[in-house]
């Protein structure tokens, strides 16, 4: 196996920032609270929009650009908190595995130039099929 690529975790934290895996998820307002200037009554629920904050710009120096190793602000893609995923870490190691056999095999792989097919959710964002060619 090759050498670790440089900037390979920069490259997959900026992925994961421009395109979360998890969109958002629903909240239960325990109390009366605000966030964000937005009132939000007692037993309401919210959705909040995980990825969208990675977009924003005031945290973001153009957020819609894919900038590998970018130093302005960590992302909520895992969410934060309480709520940070537990499997956040099993990703990673995912991600690592799965991006260092392609470019292992870069000269012998190829995506297929048809669109990728999702699953169709709210919540998260998963890849259905994509196609790989040699």
């Amino acid at each position: 196996m090759r050498d670790v690529p440089p900037r390979r975790d920069e490259f997959i934290e900026e992925v994961l920032r421009l395109d979360a895996p998890f969109v958002g998820h629903y909240r239960h307002v325990v109390s009366d609270t605000e966030l964000g200037g937005t009132r939000l009554p007692a037993d309401s629920r919210v959705f909040l929009l995980w990825g969208r904050a990675n977009r924003d710009e005031q945290y973001f120096d153009r957020p819609d650009e894919f900038h590998p190793g970018r130093d302005d602000g960590a992302h909520l893609s895992f969410g934060r908190g309480i709520h940070f995923c537990v499997g956040v870490a099993l990703a990673g190691l995912e991600s690592r595995t799965a991006l260092d056999f392609l470019l292992e095999h870069d000269a012998h792989i190829h995506i297929d130039p048809s669109a990728p097919q999702w699953h169709p959710s709210l919540l998260a964002r998963r890849l259905r099929a994509l196609r790989l060619t040699e």
